[in-house]
């Protein structure tokens, strides 16, 4: 299950996924009030021959619950330093919904160094009559009012991890996994964000100009092992 649009869903994770020859079937809340779920992301991922279906923005808990999804993932339109995630809204409501069936959420994108939590983040509240229309045919009657919140907050701990150029790592503790390039490096590297972190790198973090050294490294079974300074 995905929500709204996100280039890395559609254009990078669905075709990496059939590169790999694996199989995905992509379910799409029709996110209003402009349905940029049913109109972009399913007919993007049915011109790539995903098969794909199309349910109404208060539907997920329901299919959450029928142990129908096995993976929620969306973008980000920020992503904080703690691990929240900043997202069209509905976001978190399958987040939360995800959460408690024990569908794990992944999110793609790059942290905002500006933004060390979501105090740091205004939500943008768009013109209301937006949500008083469908295809521009007025549904209310006169005198109702529409509220609509853009975008919404997922908190870290709802978040199983974050994937971001390369790295993927639990949100909830703000560092990023990188898994080993070769067969002699341990399994896993964990490198610490910090306000300073300037870019993300497939092939190492940035941090004032500079690769952060030395970064934790750990195996499998989470055992903590000293980094080679060479």
């Amino acid at each position: 299950m995905t929500q709204c649009f996100a280039e890395t869903v559609v254009g990078l994770m669905l075709r990496e996924a059939a590169e790999q020859g694996k199989t995905i079937q992509l379910i799409c809340p029709e996110t209003r009030p402009f349905l940029q779920g049913a109109r972009l992301t399913a007919s993007v991922a049915a011109d790539q021959g995903c098969p794909v279906t199309v349910i109404t923005d208060n539907m997920p808990g329901m299919i959450l619950s029928q142990g129908k999804v096995d993976l929620f993932t969306s973008a980000a339109d920020a992503i904080c330093m703690d691990g929240t995630i900043i997202n069209k809204v509905g976001t978190f409501q399958i987040a939360l919904c995800a959460k408690h069936f024990g569908v794990p959420y992944y999110v793609t994108g790059s942290p905002d160094r500006r933004k060390p939590d979501a105090s740091a983040v205004q939500i943008e509240y768009r013109d209301g009559d937006a949500v008083l229309e469908h295809q521009g045919v007025r549904v209310t009657a006169p005198g109702v009012q529409g509220l609509y919140p853009a975008f919404d907050v997922t908190p870290p701990h709802l978040v199983t991890g974050i994937a971001t150029a390369g790295y993927a790592g639990t949100a909830e503790h703000p560092f990023f996994i990188r898994e080993a390039q070769t067969e002699t490096e341990p399994e896993f590297t964990l490198i610490p964000l910090t306000e300073d972190m300037v870019t993300l790198d497939r092939s190492e973090f940035v941090y004032s100009g500079s690769p952060i050294e030395p970064p934790v490294t750990v195996t499998a079974d989470g055992k903590v092992l000293e980094k080679d300074r060479d």
